[in-house]
């Protein structure tokens, strides 16, 4: 029986987040396709990659593991590492988006965005 790989690894500066719940990445080329008129199709002209992160975390009883809220507010930048199925990247960028909920049935959680570029 085939077993699915490992949740990801999530670290922040280097600081393991043990309180996430969700993570997505996405990575858009920024390609633009090249066309001329008597040609068509030339190719593409390579953009600068991005990386953009999307997550869950709770907020433990003990208090909160990093202060996303602050990151966002004081335009502050930050490594982000996942290591994810085996591919490990760290990405330098900034937290462009938090929403913090909270559920009577529920643990309070935050949705966060992060996006930058690619270090390794």
């Amino acid at each position: 029986m085939a077993t699915g790989a490992r949740p990801a690894k999530l670290t922040i500066d280097g600081i393991d987040q043990l309180y996430y719940t969700e993570v997505e990445e996405e990575i858009d080329s920024n390609d633009k396709e090249m066309h001329t008129i008597p040609l068509g199709h030339m190719g593409f002209t390579d953009g600068p990659a991005t990386r953009r992160y999307r997550g869950v975390s709770q907020i433990p009883n003990t208090g909160r593991e990093f202060n996303f809220k602050r990151a966002c507010e004081n335009h502050e930048d930050h490594d982000l590492g996942l290591s994810l199925a085996g591919d490990v990247t760290e990405t330098r960028g900034r937290f462009t988006s938090v929403r913090e909920m909270s559920k009577t049935s529920d643990t309070v959680t935050i949705n966060w965005q992060f996006t930058g570029k690619k270090l390794r």
